[in-house]
């Protein structure tokens, strides 16, 4: 079978898996050293099994009605990578936590009970079982952090707050370094 094909099915049991929310089932479809790079982790990396199904369980906890879309794959020449653009539809319902895996640095985030609708693209390298063993995410983590509430809207009066408090930020960091 080609990889065109294994990638084919990959996809449509990863996408069913995501909107089912079967977690178990996805973990079946990455390796053991899976390693996931997001721009959401702050700069932190996830690896192995078990940081993928906290990150999974505090997602899909958070946004109990994510949805991901995916469209077609763009294969990676004669490697086992493609890409792949996607959109995720959600509601921030519960407290999204980082998985216990990464940095205890990474911030707790309150519900907003606001739509996340973003678009992005991931890479993905496979092994020769079939199995993920890399994703690279891209998205904008800005339009991100607006749609969920945690960036203020432009103009708001919180916007106006937040400049006064990013010069004094500034100012204080200047002097410590």
């Amino acid at each position: 079978m080609t990889f065109e094909r294994e990638l084919d099915g990959w996809l449509s049991e990863w996408v069913a898996c995501h909107n089912e929310h079967d977690i178990g089932r996805l973990v079946n479809l990455v390796s053991a050293n899976l390693v996931w790079e997001d721009p959401a982790m702050f700069g932190a990396t996830l690896t192995g099994r078990r940081a993928f199904r906290d990150m999974l369980t505090s997602s899909f906890r958070a946004f109990p009605d994510l949805h991901v879309k995916q469209g077609a794959p763009m294969l990676g020449g004669e490697t086992r990578t493609a890409a792949v653009e996607w959109r995720l539809r959600g509601t921030f319902e519960h407290p999204l936590r980082a998985p216990a895996s990464l940095p205890k640095t990474l911030p707790k985030v309150a519900p907003t009970g606001r739509r996340l609708d973003v678009r992005g693209v991931d890479i993905y390298d496979f092994d020769d079982d079939m199995l993920l063993v890399r994703c690279r995410a891209m998205h904008d983590m800005f339009t991100l952090s607006r749609q969920l509430g945690l960036m203020p809207d432009p103009g708001s009066s919180l916007a106006r707050l937040s400049a006064p408090l990013q010069w004094l930020g500034a100012a204080i960091q200047r002097r410590h370094n």
